[in-house]
């Protein structure tokens, strides 16, 4: 599945193609299609470490678009696993440091929970 067939599914969108990896669901939230396969891509390691998602900057000079983001949700999809929604994540600004690791803990198993919380 491509990123353009995933959320052409779930969000019912029409793109032929979608190469970025995040996609604007709403001024906080964005959909976030990455790897958790232990690859680095364009300097960044991505794991999940039971209810946190962990971005690694492990390269050497970081594209410019990658050093910030606006929003405070990401609905985390595992491209690895055939586009698979592992969850609705808060950034935690308190124990993550910009440019070298971002945490993202998970507080909600789906879009429709996340949605009924707020």
């Amino acid at each position: 599945m491509t990123n353009a067939e995933f959320l052409n599914k779930n969000f019912g969108t029409h793109y032929s193609y979608w190469k970025p990896c995040t996609w604007e669901y709403s001024s906080t939230l964005k959909v976030w299609m990455v790897e958790f396969d232990g690859r680095v891509r364009y300097g960044w390691k991505n794991e999940i470490d039971g209810n946190r998602v962990i971005e690694h900057f492990v390269g050497k000079k970081m594209l410019p678009n990658h050093q910030s983001f606006t929003e405070t949700y990401r609905l985390v999809v595992n491209k690895t696993k055939g586009h698979a929604i592992l969850g609705v994540y808060k950034y935690d600004k308190q124990n993550s440091d910009l440019l070298t690791r971002r945490i993202w803990v998970k507080v909600a198993d789906s879009l429709k929970e996340f949605n009924k919380e707020i």
